[in-house]
């Protein structure tokens, strides 16, 4: 019943998504997508399935945690998704910055086209 409940509501996460998406226009063929705070993958997933900035796209995940080992995973797996890269760290620091523009300058001269973030603090008590 807990599958079924966490199930329903990746479907509604997606759906919500996908109408955001085609209301906006928000991710273009061969695009560069740079999605910041993004543990555990859900919107890099969601980026790479649809294949929205394939075919020569560039997908750069970034957060201080780590993306959750299944997303990483079906991204690598799947052909049609776009060059995809995590970076692990404080996006806010000078090697992370450099890190991500290092990754732009070798897999594309265009720059950003997309920026997306769903990040919140960390909640955990002190």
């Amino acid at each position: 019943k807990q599958q079924i409940k966490k199930k329903r509501v990746r479907d509604n996460n997606n759906n919500r998504n996908d109408t955001m998406h085609l209301q906006k226009q928000i991710f273009q063929p061969q695009s560069t997508v740079l999605d910041l705070g993004a543990a555990p993958g859900g919107w890099s997933k969601y980026v790479a399935e649809k294949k929205l900035n394939s075919n020569g796209g560039l997908l750069i995940s970034v957060d201080l945690l780590e993306l959750d080992d299944r997303t990483v995973n079906a991204i690598e797996r799947d052909l049609d998704a776009p060059e995809f890269h995590f970076v692990q760290g404080d996006f806010t620091t000078d090697s992370i910055k450099m890190e991500i523009l290092d990754l732009l300058s070798r897999y594309n001269s265009k720059g950003v086209q997309c920026m997306i973030s769903d990040m919140a603090g960390n909640f955990s008590g002190d």
